[in-house]
């Protein structure tokens, strides 16, 4: 069962986020998704938590055809006020475990923490969907922080500014279930919103494991910058085909 507030990435977080998800961000990273497969072999792209549909509209720029999900209507109300009616481009709001696709998409890919928010047997029952919606030879690619590095550079307090205007977060990781807690406050023109989640923090071992069960193969693991997946590795991205 899924115990976030949906809320969590509403018009507060997307406020803030826009500091750091920049547009030359986005572009880096469409070229590192871009570089996981072949543009020959890959037509069409399951974006799952795509928010604002900033990777969404960057792959599709380059030709594919994209279809984006996130479980925040704000965030999807976003993506979709720029849409062209005639663009091979949708967004839906949706809950990821309800995905009900089979063999529709060349890849699927799971980008910036969009991964890890239900309980275990809820998130392995996704990566199975995840599976079925992926085409024969397709693949999955998901970027997800490193636990380990996380923990071994572990911070209580995160602070984000945006004018007068402040996103902090109190964190605690809990070594019995896996789980990275956070309090999340906003202070928006002296307003104050208190928002609670958690995200499963998974090793690379783990999910490798839990990939090779529901069949996928072929398992790589590197990091933002495309090297090979290290504890100093800050982000976790795994390539796995069908």
């Amino acid at each position: 069962m899924n115990t976030n507030d949906k809320l969590v990435f509403d018009n507060e977080y997307i406020m803030f986020s826009n500091n750091y998800l920049t547009s030359e961000r986005s572009e880096n990273e469409c070229n590192l998704i871009e570089s996981y497969f072949s543009p020959s072999v890959v037509h069409s792209i399951l974006d799952l938590g795509c928010g604002t549909g900033r990777i969404s509209k960057g792959l599709h720029s380059r030709g594919y055809r994209v279809t984006g999900i996130d479980w925040n209507k704000t965030a999807i109300d976003i993506a979709k006020s720029e849409l062209n009616t005639n663009s091979k481009l949708s967004f839906e709001q949706k809950d990821y475990l309800y995905l009900d696709y089979q063999s529709k998409f060349d890849a699927v890919i799971s980008w910036y923490t969009s991964f890890g928010y239900y309980d275990d047997i809820s998130n392995y029952d996704l990566l199975g969907k995840i599976h079925t919606a992926i085409k024969k030879d397709g693949v999955f690619i998901l970027d997800h922080p490193n636990r380990d590095f996380i923990l071994k550079n572990f911070q209580k307090i995160l602070l984000e500014r945006n004018d007068n205007n402040i996103m902090l977060d109190e964190r605690e990781y809990n070594v019995r279930d896996g789980f990275l807690y956070q309090k999340r406050y906003f202070f928006i023109n002296g307003k104050e919103k208190i928002i609670n989640y958690k995200i499963r923090l998974y090793s690379f071992t783990e999910i490798v494991g839990l990939l090779k069960n529901i069949g996928f193969r072929s398992i790589h693991g590197s990091d933002e910058n495309n090297n090979d997946f290290s504890l100093k590795s800050k982000r976790m991205i795994i390539i796995a085909r069908k």
